[in-house]
């Protein structure tokens, strides 16, 4: 079932997306340039934070920390906005 998460305030690891979602983090809508409030954390660690399996995903208002920001094969319909990426590897 496709579906929609409200994640809100959320600090956690790694995420592995296999479906169509809406993933949308405390700040979702408010652009990265504006004031926010308080972030919604993925931390990735060493390895990647977000990773994208499946098509028609969006990741809207998060903090991405990790050696990779976000991963995904080519899936179409992928929207990443309004969220803060900082990834300190390249591929």
């Amino acid at each position: 079932m496709d579906g929609e998460c409200l994640c809100g305030p959320y600090t956690g690891g790694i995420v592995n997306v296999n479906k169509a979602v809406t993933l949308k983090g405390a700040n979702f809508g408010v652009s990265c340039s504006g004031t926010r409030g308080t972030e919604s954390t993925i931390n990735g660690g060493a390895g990647t934070a977000v990773t994208i399996a499946s098509n028609g995903v969006t990741i809207d208002g998060f903090t991405i920390n990790g050696a990779f920001g976000i991963s995904d094969a080519s899936y179409v319909g992928l929207s990443v906005s309004n969220n803060i990426i900082n990834a300190t590897a390249t591929a």
